[in-house]
């Protein structure tokens, strides 16, 4: 019998750990987009929030004279400031669901944008206005764009003017529709602050997309009411809101993310049923 080569085993192993690398993301972000639809029930089940603290917390912005806004994609972030917000909630818990069909983004929003919130989802940027609307309010939704298993804002930029994105939380289903883009420097805190009696939203990002990222691009949403909006305890799913569908390139993107997945599947198991099966000879 011929002696196996222990150099052709760790040839295997060293081409299994090669593929496993990047599975793991790809299942992360094949996983969180397939249950991003069942996450969203969840949260449609046990929201069950009461609403005036809320908007008590954002008259209280509006009554200051000055917020201090911490933007959340900085490395010299002072480790010993805290959030005010003194709300009854626990801020780990998503407060609204934030829906951009043109990019099939469908996200949790969390309050106080800190590491393990932009981890999970989308999170409101301290300072900020909490997105319940409101007009003269401005609420800033901080994400990634791509981020280790996950697609967060990715293709943030490609949304324009006319462009819808959603938010569903304690005030109920809010329409918003994009106006604009603007890129500001991390420290430009000024430029965040509400414009008039405008209720807006705006989703920020690192900008541009490929590092380094010294700037920060702000894509702002003007609310728009709509004289036939979807009930809040009728909304099941998000494709009860109007029908939309993301653009193909979105698609293309989403299910080219699943394909690979199969793929990189389908390869370790090859090589995994390969070295076997040297092993076995």
């Amino acid at each position: 019998m011929r002696k196996k080569s222990p150099w052709v085993v760790i040839g295997y192993v060293l081409v299994i750990l090669g593929l496993a690398l990047p599975l793991w993301g790809l299942t992360r972000i094949s996983f969180r987009e397939l249950s991003a639809s069942s996450t969203y029930a969840d949260f449609k089940a046990e929201e069950d929030l009461d609403a005036r603290q809320f908007v008590a917390y954002n008259q209280r912005l509006m009554d200051q004279s000055f917020n201090l806004l911490v933007d959340p994609f900085r490395d010299d972030q002072d480790d010993e400031l805290e959030a005010s917000y003194d709300l009854d909630f626990d801020k780990d818990q998503a407060f609204s669901f934030l829906y951009i069909p043109k990019l099939d983004i469908r996200k949790p929003v969390y309050l106080d944008a800190t590491y393990e919130h932009l981890d999970w989802g989308v999170a409101q940027l301290e300072g900020s206005a909490l997105p319940i609307g409101g007009k003269g309010q401005r609420s800033v939704i901080a994400g990634h764009r791509g981020w280790w298993g996950d697609l967060m804002f990715l293709k943030i930029e490609d949304l324009v003017a006319g462009d819808r994105f959603y938010l569903d939380g304690p005030t109920g289903l809010l329409t918003y529709e994009v106006v604009d883009h603007e890129v500001i420097g991390p420290y430009d805190w000024d430029l965040l602050k509400a414009k008039d009696d405008l209720d807006m939203v705006s989703l920020m990002a690192c900008h541009p997309l490929r590092p380094p990222r010294p700037d920060r691009l702000l894509v702002n949403g003007v609310r728009v009411v709509e004289e036939e909006e979807p009930e809040l305890m009728e909304l099941k799913s998000f494709s009860d809101i109007h029908g939309e569908e993301p653009d193909l390139s979105s698609k293309l993107l989403k299910y080219g993310t699943y394909g690979l997945t199969v793929i990189l599947y389908l390869a370790i198991f090859k090589n995994f049923y390969s070295l076997i099966k040297y092993l076995r000879k």
